[in-house]
């Protein structure tokens, strides 16, 4: 059984590699796990700037955050992915 924050230590902890967290996926981690401050694995992706892994969970994720979860989010996000998104 794989743990329920699995994935999202995976983005933290591993460097955000699209491959591990694919293969965790295949094992059942959970993408729309959130850590005890409510941050969800894409929003933890999108901190961290791992653009492979954002586009990935994008097609994988059943929850997307809310219009003020994303506003709250902007300003933690690095350069590189504000270029990306051209905010």
């Amino acid at each position: 059984v794989i743990p329920k924050l699995l994935l999202m230590k995976a983005l933290v902890y591993l460097g955000g590699h699209l491959e591990v967290c694919q293969q965790l996926f295949s094992y059942g981690a959970d993408v729309d796990s959130q850590d005890n401050r409510k941050v969800s694995v894409l929003m933890a992706a999108f901190r961290k700037g791992h653009l492979k892994v954002i586009k990935w969970l994008v097609k994988h994720v059943h929850q997307f955050p809310s219009d003020s979860e994303c506003t709250r989010f902007v300003s933690t996000l690095s350069d590189k992915v504000r270029q990306f998104f051209a905010l």
